[in-house]
């Protein structure tokens, strides 16, 4: 194996930035003491570094970071121009004076477009527009000129190989039938980028293994500011969508609790862990007090459930109750019904009888009174009048009348 063969760039990540960029050719060496490199792709490929390189990398990057703005600057162009000079160094404000100056002459023309694309197209590795999103969120009272910074890193990213296919063009343009922002970060772990064809480049390279990690972990946060800056996405949104995209499956590449405890403690800056952590364990605390909460209303719940149960069985013995008394008063009452109609019908009877039987003595009566008024009253005509045989049948008749008027009396 040849000198050049055992050198190897790696991935160096920024632990205050995020940015990924290649270390300067090492050799590799097989020591006890190395680090898996992060990927977004769950069983890619791992290229490895000594800790100690690592770190002392990580301490180059820090000590030449947020660097401050020239106070020179007077137009947009040369804002973009010097960001994309330092290469992705952290860039945090932008001097008032400066930010004053770039208001009154932001518009770039197509010249100085032109000029600044070179320096976009040899950050193929997307170093720097996610730090010009980031600038522009501090930008306050000048929407014009932060819309045109954003304007800007769109068309860096619409132009990016990373970015080319119809899906992730749409994403971008955030039109209305674009992938959601989980689908999006999730097609930047596989999508296989393919290197544009420059002057200082080899029409038939490819991107290598570790180029391509790079590549994707960059242009996976240069999206995923993109989204909280377009997209309305607030930050606990923002830090699920990357765990489940990029944290998660590199979280694979960690075998052993070795691997862990390794990676767990070397940490150079835990400030963005540290309120990852606070969130999320706040977030799991009021989880925990909503679940008891939820569980405390529902032994209330089946308390009260059990309690409206037994009234339930309370309220249904009595209704039964009532039923059968209902039907006992039922059936005595068409008992007394029937009873009455009975009577009725014996005393309708009865009386029916007794008004005939009175109604045929009434007929004797009147009829024997009559023959005897009748024999009166021949009595009376004859050529020699008899009045006492009058007078007797009268008494009689009057006599038989008084005692039928005393027995209707009584």
């Amino acid at each position: 194996m040849t000198q050049e063969q055992e050198k190897r760039q790696v991935p160096i990540t920024n632990l205050k930035t995020g940015e990924v960029r290649l270390s300067e050719p090492i050799a590799i060496q097989a020591v006890k003491d190395i680090a898996h490199v992060d990927a977004l792709e769950v069983g890619g490929p791992v290229e490895t570094i000594d800790t100690d390189e690592r770190n002392r990398e990580t301490q180059e990057v820090k000590k030449t970071s947020e660097k401050k703005i020239k106070p020179d600057i007077q137009s947009l162009e040369q804002l973009i121009t010097n960001i994309y000079s330092r290469k992705g160094q952290r860039i945090t404000t932008i001097p008032p004076k400066v930010e004053r100056a770039i208001a009154d002459n932001f518009r770039i023309n197509e010249e100085a477009n032109a000029r600044l694309f070179e320096y976009v197209v040899a950050d193929e590795f997307l170093l720097v527009p996610r730090h010009l999103l980031l600038l522009s969120r501090e930008i306050v009272g000048y929407p014009a000129l932060k819309d045109a910074l954003s304007s800007f890193v769109m068309n860096v990213m619409l132009r990016h190989p990373i970015f080319s296919s119809d899906a992730m063009q749409a994403v971008i343009r955030n039109l209305p039938a674009s992938p959601s922002p989980t689908d999006s970060l999730k097609m930047l772990s596989v999508i296989e980028p393919i290197r544009k064809v420059s002057e200082e480049k080899d029409s038939n390279s490819a991107y290598k293994p570790a180029e391509i990690t790079m590549l994707r972990r960059n242009a996976t946060h240069l999206l995923a500011t993109w989204f909280f800056c377009q997209r309305g996405i607030n930050l606990e949104e923002l830090a699920v969508l990357l765990l489940q995209t990029c944290w998660g499956p590199s979280s694979v590449l960690l075998e052993d609790d070795n691997s862990k405890l390794r990676e767990l403690t070397n940490i150079e800056d835990p400030a963005i862990f540290g309120w990852i952590g606070l969130r999320w364990r706040q977030q799991l605390l009021e989880a925990k007090q909503k679940q008891d909460h939820a569980e405390r209303q529902l032994l209330q719940a089946r308390d009260e459930a059990e309690n409206l149960k037994n009234q339930l069985v309370e309220e249904n013995a009595k209704l039964l109750q009532k039923s059968i008394e209902f039907e006992q008063m039922r059936a005595q009452v068409e008992q007394n019904i029937q009873q009455l109609r009975l009577s009725h019908d014996e005393e309708r009877m009865h009386l029916s009888h007794e008004i005939e039987s009175l109604r045929g003595r009434l007929i004797h009566r009147l009829t024997g009174s009559i023959d005897m008024l009748e024999v009166g009253l021949a009595a009376l005509r004859n050529s020699t009048p008899r009045t006492e045989v009058m007078v007797q049948r009268a008494e009689q008749v009057v006599d038989a009348l008084r005692a039928e008027l005393q027995g209707l009396q009584e």
